[in-house]
């Protein structure tokens, strides 16, 4: 995508130069092309919404994690309390490690 340069800062340009190739049944094109419709928008116009929502929605899952009061309480005390100390983990970073050294 190309990027145009205005008063010094840069940005994407709005060209829309590629092209994304859909295989759908006749039945499914049908009914997208009757919901692109009732919305007034044309079938590109409703796919990538469509497509952006779902994107949208596959990300967060990713980044957010909504939590009740209680939840995030409990969430913030465990992250506020000190480190355990577990023995076996102590032990193995003693060791010297496997790049040679215990730096």
């Amino acid at each position: 995508m190309g990027t145009q340069t205005l008063r010094g800062s840069t940005r994407r340009s709005t060209t829309k130069s590629d092209r994304i190739q859909l295989r759908v049944s006749d039945e499914r094109r049908a009914r997208y092309e009757a919901a692109a419709a009732i919305e007034g928008k044309t079938l590109t116009e409703f796919v990538t919404a469509a497509a952006d929502t779902a994107t949208e929605h596959a990300l967060a899952d990713r980044r957010l994690f909504p939590l009740d009061d209680e939840a995030w309480e409990k969430f913030n005390s465990m992250l506020d309390a000190p480190p355990k100390i577990i023995p076996a983990l102590v032990e193995l970073f003693a060791r010297p490690d496997v790049f040679g050294g215990n730096e």
